[in-house]
């Protein structure tokens, strides 16, 4: 009995870490997604041919939000990549606990 209780014991220790881990790694795709939506989030789809417009001053709105977005665009790759590491290491944590639990 007491041996069933310990594995019963370590199985639950086991799962409730990597819902943790899990929650963890939700915690930071939501993170970066907010940090996406908050940096470039635009009223409509950045125009890039704004960006060499001669004829719209520096501080036109839409010409700004084309030139970030361009500048930026390698940076909003890479968070993207990120999210998909954290979302793929998701994937894998609760598969890793479905199959022990198929077990």
């Amino acid at each position: 009995m007491n041996k069933e209780l310990l594995k019963n014991n370590k199985e639950l220790l086991y799962k409730i870490d990597k819902l943790h881990e899990t929650f963890d790694y939700s915690q930071k795709v939501m993170m970066l997604l907010e940090a996406l939506e908050d940096k470039y989030f635009f009223i409509e789809a950045p125009r890039p041919e704004l960006i060499f417009d001669a004829s719209l001053g520096a501080d036109n709105i839409e010409r700004q939000q084309a030139i970030k977005w361009n500048w930026d665009y390698h940076l909003i790759v890479g968070y993207i990549d990120i999210v998909k590491d954290y979302t793929h290491q998701i994937e894998k944590t609760l598969s890793d606990v479905l199959e022990k639990e198929d077990k």
